[in-house]
């Protein structure tokens, strides 16, 4: 999600989709597909300049989305965003209320 000036834009990582939720303070009963097409989009940001900044994660690229056009540019790519995870197990402990604390 990304917020500013009451405007709110939310990412759609399955369908590469940007969608606006909220324009100036009223949530939008027909939600705005912003901009389409990009690889499982996520991290959003708004920029000095309004524009969208979207971590694309899977591409390993970050781009920049005209909030107004859906015009998508290239901003970085080859960035170690995507990468795999090591996969470890769940610890012990109950699901809910559980802290993990550093050994001593």
């Amino acid at each position: 999600m990304a917020a500013v000036n009451g405007n709110l834009w939310v990412s759609d990582w399955v369908t590469g989709k940007v969608w606006q939720v909220v324009a100036n303070g009223t949530p939008l009963d027909n939600l705005v597909v912003v901009a389409e097409g990009l690889t499982n989009p996520e991290g959003l940001a708004v920029d000095r300049d309004g524009s969208l900044l979207v971590v694309e994660s899977m591409a390993d690229r970050l781009s920049r989305v005209n909030p107004l056009t859906g015009q998508v540019a290239t901003v970085a790519e080859g960035l170690l965003i995507g990468a795999e995870t090591i996969p470890a197990p769940l610890p012990p402990g109950p699901s809910t209320g559980w802290q993990w604390a550093p050994p001593e």
